[in-house]
């Protein structure tokens, strides 16, 4: 019986750190994945005192920026926030509260000392711009459990029909059964008359008319059949969050350096201070630096844009010489090809004519000549 013990209270010390912080949630502060990596169970002074004290980490734990920033304004406020801003309270809702007292003028002026003001008007500027946190989708089963006239309703009571079945009113606007709420769904009372009936809102945010709350049933999300697996989902969620802030082995050398720093805004917030702003004095400078190089970078692939550019037109400029130099040679050859058969063709003509000539002298005084009609009539009187 004892040896299963353990793992069950293992499983219940997760789902208990779970809880916890699902139950301060709105409380979230710069060092809420640092804190559920490192010190789960601790809180107030005891968990700035644990997150930098790395031999009281659960599991390996980068300090972020904005955790560092969160370290120096407690160690500089301690006293502030132990009188003013409960003292046990390491979340976002102390640094709303001291700037609630320092908008105060005179009063922070008066009792809050100048270290506390000094690291506060510091870390201002510094902190995150806030974000608009969107409603969760309401994506859970609901059964139905008493009916409504068990107790009086109050407003934002999740309420289902009979069974958890669909069900059907009239809307906000009168018309019959234009407001639905679906199987295994839950409305919520957003009205309540003197009877005590109410108007209700579905999940696609739709407002019904007035309804009888005898025909409603008190509703709950529907629990897993398994216990033990119910039990883990709330450790698992909380273990992934942890994950966020757990650091690689390989990186244990900023691990020390940053909690080298968490100390010291723990212990010496100015000094922390002045090694921040000088951090970002040396940021800016390495800044300037790469977007000089970067310049001057730029300008280099600029020029030799620019120099192959001139190097391609000139090889253009070459290859049109070329091509146009071809074309006179072509010309010139076929110019040439031209006259010579022109020639060739008038002396083969002068040659034919040549012959022709030798040929009919040749032909005309081998042959005696024909006697005319005078010769051969003095002939025929001799």
């Amino acid at each position: 019986m004892f040896c299963c013990q353990k793992p069950r209270l293992q499983q219940l010390f997760a789902v208990f750190v779970a809880l916890r912080f699902t139950l301060l949630a709105a409380e979230s502060s710069a060092c809420s994945k640092e804190a559920e990596s490192a010190c789960p169970a601790a809180e107030g002074k005891a968990l700035l005192e644990c997150l930098v004290n790395k031999e009281k980490h659960l599991s390996p734990t980068k300090i972020s920026d904005d955790c560092l920033d969160m370290l120096a304004l407690h160690s500089a406020c301690k006293e502030e926030i132990k009188d003013y801003c409960e003292e046990d309270r390491f979340s976002d809702h102390t640094v709303t509260c001291i700037k609630k007292w320092m908008d105060k003028g005179v009063i922070a002026t008066t009792f809050f000392g100048q270290k506390c003001r000094t690291v506060f008007n510091w870390l201002l500027p510094r902190l995150p711009a806030p974000t608009e946190e969107k409603e969760p989708e309401d994506t859970g089963v609901y059964v139905a459990g008493e009916n409504c006239v068990s107790r009086k309703p109050r407003l934002d009571d999740k309420v289902a029909a009979k069974g958890a079945q669909s069900a059907s009113l009239a809307d906000d606007k009168g018309t019959a059964k234009g407001w639905t709420v679906g199987t295994g769904e839950a409305a919520t009372v957003i009205e309540i008359d003197e009877d005590l009936n109410f108007r209700l809102k579905n999940k696609k945010g739709e407002e019904s008319g007035w309804a009888f709350r005898d025909d409603f049933f008190y509703a709950s999300l529907k629990a897993d059949e398994d216990p033990d697996f119910a039990e883990e989902k709330p450790a698992v969620a909380a273990e992934k969050k942890a994950q966020e802030a757990a650091v690689d082995p390989k990186e244990d050398a900023d691990q020390a350096k940053r909690l080298e720093a968490a100390k010291m805004a723990a212990d010496k917030p100015e000094v922390y201070m002045q090694l921040m702003a000088d951090k970002a004095e040396e940021d800016k400078q390495k800044a300037e630096l790469k977007a000089e190089e970067d310049k001057q970078k730029a300008e280099q692939k600029k020029l030799e844009r620019m120099k192959a550019a001139a190097i391609k037109r000139e090889e253009e400029k070459k290859r049109k010489a070329e091509e146009l130099t071809q074309d006179q040679i072509d010309k010139a050859a076929k110019e040439r090809e031209k006259l010579m058969g022109t020639f060739v063709a008038a002396f083969a003509l002068l040659c034919i004519a040549a012959f022709l000539g030798l040929g009919y002298y040749v032909l005309s005084n081998a042959a005696p000549a024909a006697p005319t009609k005078k010769e051969k009539k003095e002939k025929k009187h001799k």
